[in-house]
């Protein structure tokens, strides 16, 4: 339940390796790689200084961007046309991977293999489309399979052409009028389900006009190829069976497809592998450095890896330099990993959700994954209700196994936990008894509860942004922000202040509660100048004095309103867990209006269903504002980088 320490290496190997230890860097993937030109100009690729380093220390002062192997991407994309082949996308697998195969080797086996199978490719389209131009032919042909002509004769014709077309029955009747007009015979053949059927034969100097005319009549002009001979019902026969050897052709071509299929399966997932490693090894080598001699690397690598990594690369020569953790500075942005037990992991992801903690921050996870839990809970419990939630929780975890499908079982034992502590299933409060409280019967408790556990876990909230502020040597937020050791105390004088109105404590009087306050209010106001004069940093001030001063009154005003809007707001809590019972206590009221018992389970059910999904949501998203607004505004930064690690996919990276 903390961020993963993690370690600045930095790597010096012979060029002639760098393939190959670039190989086991991105299958060991715990590394997260940085720019080493951008480590190298800001001074910060340090080395040992020892003999062997001599000659790499000197090279840093001119270094330049690595050679990339590009041969692989051709074969590549001769494997996008083997994949349709296969009709499914490969996977890189590491058994092929792992095993020390030649780049060179793997282009000369895919471009034999496509090869081999191009001319079987390209057999098995031109027999597709003969198929689909002898059935195209076919649709058209049936379509005057009734007319006695020889269509050999037509073509014969010297100075006419002709074609078949189909017209809707309206137009047939404009088509009768127009005939003096068309300079063509327009014979009617064929009334069919799609038209009346006619044959246009005409001279050849005059077809141009000819279509234009029957155009405007919306003639559809049937695409029958010139050619054909006999009668239309002899070239249907005729076409049908040359239909029939094309698919029994096809059928032996797709024949020697799943042959090769078979017999070249795992070359071809082998030298995919290989080439994707390649892939891979030319995006780091990109973010590397070189000389005639050496590469230079730099990444981070989190501590607990060190050993396995060092274990990857005993065979190769290289040097390798661990940052020490004293040395790792804000500026070297180390990346945060987080490292949560089973129970709370899954709360990372409202994590990601907002924003990446800072490498030194606190993870903010547990204290995240034990509120949401509680304010969800506290706000939806029911037994019932609760259990329906874990349920699909589980469901869709063993689905797709994604946080958020976790996430949600472990607030729906949440609700189920407070279900028991109210005494209520699936909205029923006679079936068992309350081990703590009823909401609907104790409205007052309730909202008063809300806000005093809302006071509690935001001085949690100081405390951790105190924390933090230790931590990353921000002291003036620490000791004097609104938010630190002077803010959280002047929140506590105005609560009590408040408080001692209403409840039975020891009386602290208005005018000395003034006074501290005054004081109090004035060390923030001071906090840059103080903080400076403490550690006896110059300036006093960085910016204008006047300016500075300004700012820091309208953050006085803008820290006494949210102090406010931030502890009212918990009184959510207890208004939604009182609105969660209101609400089946309506779909009850119209159960019981309802005389059939079935209708009233009907109603109940669909009382449920709604609350589930829709109260649920509301509350979810209620409990994630209380998480965002009126906690971490208190103390997470959020200014971090996810740690991603270079690894063989490129979606992890």
């Amino acid at each position: 339940m903390s961020i993963e320490k993690m370690s600045m290496i930095n790597l010096v190997g012979s060029i002639e390796d760098v393939d190959k230890i670039s190989r086991q860097i991105i299958l060991s993937g715990n590394l997260d790689v940085v720019s080493a030109l951008n480590e190298i100009k800001q001074s910060r690729f340090n080395l040992d200084v020892t003999e062997k380093n001599v000659e790499s220390l000197a090279g840093m002062a001119s270094v330049h961007p690595l050679t990339l192997h590009e041969g692989y991407k051709k074969a590549l994309e001769k494997m996008k046309l083997i994949e349709k082949i296969y009709d499914e996308s490969f996977d890189i697998k590491e058994e092929y991977i792992n095993e020390n195969c030649s780049l060179d080797a793997m282009e000369k086996n895919m471009d034999e293999l496509y090869n081999k199978i191009l001319p079987i490719m390209n057999k098995r389209e031109k027999i597709k489309n003969d198929i689909d131009n002898i059935q195209k032919s076919l649709d058209n042909i049936k379509l005057i399979e009734g007319l006695d002509i020889e269509l050999e004769k037509l073509d014969d014709m010297k100075r006419f052409n002709y074609y078949f077309g189909l017209l809707s029955k309206e137009n047939r009747i404009k088509l009768k009028k127009n005939y003096e007009n068309i300079p063509a015979i327009v014979l009617h053949e064929d009334t069919l389900n799609s038209g009346e059927l006619y044959l246009v034969i005409y001279p050849v100097d005059l077809g141009k006009e000819t279509e234009r005319i029957l155009r405007s009549l919306s003639f559809k002009k049937l695409d029958i190829k010139k050619g054909f001979k006999g009668k239309p019902k002899d070239i249907i026969q005729q076409l049908n069976q040359e239909k029939h050897n094309k698919k029994s052709e096809l059928l032996k071509v797709i024949e020697k497809l799943e042959n090769f299929k078979q017999e070249n399966r795992k070359t071809i997932e082998r030298c995919y592998s290989i080439f994707k490693l390649q892939e891979r090894v030319n995006s780091l080598k990109k973010l590397m450095v070189a000389t005639k001699y050496f590469f230079y690397l730099s990444a981070w690598i989190p501590t607990n890896c060190t050993e396995e990594f060092e274990s990857r690369l005993k065979d190769f020569d290289i040097t390798i330099h661990y940052e020490k953790e004293e040395n790792l500075t804000t500026a070297l942005n180390p990346p945060t990993k987080l490292k949560n037990n089973w129970l709370l992991s899954p709360f990372e992801y409202l994590i990601e959700m907002y924003a990446t903690p800072s490498y030194k921050e606190l993870d903010p996870t547990p204290f995240l994954a034990i509120t949401y839990m509680l304010f969800f809970g506290a706000m939806f419990g029911d037994i019932g209700q609760g259990f329906v939630i874990t349920i699909g929780g589980i469901y869709l975890g063993r689905k797709n196994g994604s946080k958020f499908a976790k996430l949600i079982s472990r607030i729906g034992i949440s609700s189920m936990i407070f279900g028991f502590l109210y005494g209520s299933v699936f909205g029923f409060e006679e079936i068992i008894p309350a081990l703590v409280i009823r909401p609907f019967e104790n409205i007052q408790t309730v909202l008063i509860a809300s806000v005093s556990a809302g006071v509690f876990l935001v001085f949690i909230a100081y405390i951790f942004n105190i924390i933090n502020g230790i931590r990353l040597s921000e002291y003036e937020d620490a000791l004097f922000g609104k938010n630190g050791i002077v803010g959280g105390l002047f929140y506590g004088i105005v609560l009590y202040l408040v408080a001692q109105n209403f409840l039975n404590l020891p009386q602290i009087s208005t005018f000395l509660g003034i006074i501290i306050s005054l004081i109090l209010i004035a060390l923030m106001i001071l906090r840059e100048p103080l903080t400076n004069i403490i550690f006896g940093n110059k300036p006093l001030y960085s910016e204008d004095i006047g300016a500075y001063y300004i700012e820091s009154s309208f953050e006085i005003i803008e820290t006494l309103l949210s102090m406010i809007s931030n502890t009212l707001s918990f009184i959510r809590i207890g208004a939604f867990a009182l609105t969660h019972v209101g609400l089946f206590m309506a779909f009850q009221v119209i159960s019981d209006i309802l005389s059939n018992l079935g209708f009233s389970i009907i109603v109940l059910t669909i009382g449920n269903i709604v609350i589930i999904a829709l109260e649920g949501l509301i509350v979810g998203i209620q409990a994630l504002r209380l998480e965002y607004y009126e906690l971490f505004s208190k103390y997470y930064r959020g200014e971090g980088r996810p740690y991603k690690p270079f690894k063989i996919h490129e979606e992890n990276k």
